[in-house]
């Protein structure tokens, strides 16, 4: 049930524009990670916009996933974006597969080589439409309880991947 709730709120965030600016060339896609402090304005699309002094659309959601149907690939708009930055997989792995036997599901993300999967499949997409990426890692919490320390080794995996 708390996973059906989470992918509700996904595909409602993810289907929102109502931070949509024209001018911006900059957009950030991505989980919890990009969209923590959201309601407090103090996520990354934010903090880029002040450092950078320009508009940044932010299209992320917590609880987001690369494997959802509207997960993160969803939250991608048209518009002439010089940047994409985005993260993503630390849900797939802690909801999808419980950070425990997770290959399969890792190997559809991305392949051991790197080359192939949902991530480099959506980082491809979006250089083709002209954008430069920037892909995060896994998020981590040292020092913090946090079910997301569960998935550690495996977000380690995906990083070298």
């Amino acid at each position: 049930m708390l996973r059906l709730f989470i992918m509700a709120l996904t595909v409602l965030a993810a289907a929102s524009c109502s931070d949509m600016d024209s001018s911006a060339r900059v957009l950030v896609m991505g989980d919890s990670l990009m969209a923590v402090n959201k309601a407090s304005g103090g996520n990354v699309a934010k903090a880029l916009s002040a450092e950078i002094g320009e508009p940044v659309v932010d299209r992320s959601a917590s609880g987001a996933g690369v494997l959802a149907s509207r997960g993160i690939p969803a939250q991608f708009v048209d518009g002439a974006w010089d940047w994409v930055v985005l993260n993503g997989y630390g849900n797939d792995l802690l909801f999808g597969c419980g950070c425990g036997a997770c290959a399969d599901r890792m190997d559809r993300l991305v392949a051991e080589d790197g080359q192939s999967g949902a991530i480099p499949e959506l980082v491809r997409r979006l250089r083709g439409d002209g954008a430069r990426v920037i892909y995060t890692g896994y998020l981590r919490t040292p020092g913090f309880a946090s079910p997301v320390e569960r998935c550690v080794g495996l977000g380690e995996e995906m990083d070298r991947r």
